[in-house]
């Protein structure tokens, strides 16, 4: 019995240590392309992801109306049409991938496109190099129809009086300027203030 209450408390202690953390971006905004091609690749290289959840929602300012005729939204964008391209690259990359699997994509993306102004075509031929099949799941999804929810979706998650600037970060679900600061800044020392097991 105190074998199974010394299990439960590591359980609960571990769930409670445990954060979550939404980054809303914008594929071709400079700060987020640069939070997630360095900041979060120095974290991603240190292959700590056992106590934080880090949920990365493209869409930024995107506005969207629906055509009936086609029965899509159609999407604009902050940094023009090359960005709302990207949005749905990337929300396809995490949907087909899942969350962490999908990581290391939204890095190279992020990191290629940025030096070829913004082409994403080109940037999802050099990142699913490795991939054929990838490359063509991704293809699919960002010209068809699921791409084109997948934005709906992230615009609707996005819609907030409070959000001026992108990437807009929360922890738990709570915005604060201090900490999102602290997050851009260097998000590895962020998350070992919070829990030594990231370091």
């Amino acid at each position: 019995m105190n074998i199974f209450l010394l299990t439960l408390a590591l359980c609960v202690n571990h769930i409670i240590s445990t954060l979550t953390i939404d980054v809303y971006y914008e594929s071709l905004c400079p700060g987020c392309s640069k939070f997630i091609s360095q900041n979060f690749k120095n974290y991603l290289d240190k292959n700590k992801l056992n106590t934080t959840i880090i949920n990365f929602i493209p869409a930024g300012f995107s506005n969207e109306t629906y055509n009936s005729s086609s029965k899509r939204y159609e999407f604009k964008c902050h940094h023009g049409p090359n960005e709302c391209y990207g949005n749905i690259v990337s929300a396809c990359f995490i949907d087909i991938l899942g969350r962490v699997n999908s990581y290391k994509y939204l890095v190279c993306l992020e990191t290629i496109a940025s030096r070829l102004q913004g082409n994403f075509t080109k940037a999802i031929d050099m990142c699913t190099r490795d991939s054929p099949q990838l490359k063509e799941l991704v293809n699919e999804c960002a010209n068809g129809e699921q791409g084109n929810k997948l934005i709906h979706f992230n615009i609707q998650r996005t819609k907030t009086d409070k959000m001026e600037y992108v990437p807009y970060i929360t922890v738990d679900g709570v915005f604060s300027e201090k900490v999102g600061d602290s997050i851009l800044k260097n998000l590895y020392e962020y998350l070992c203030s919070k829990d030594k097991n990231v370091c």
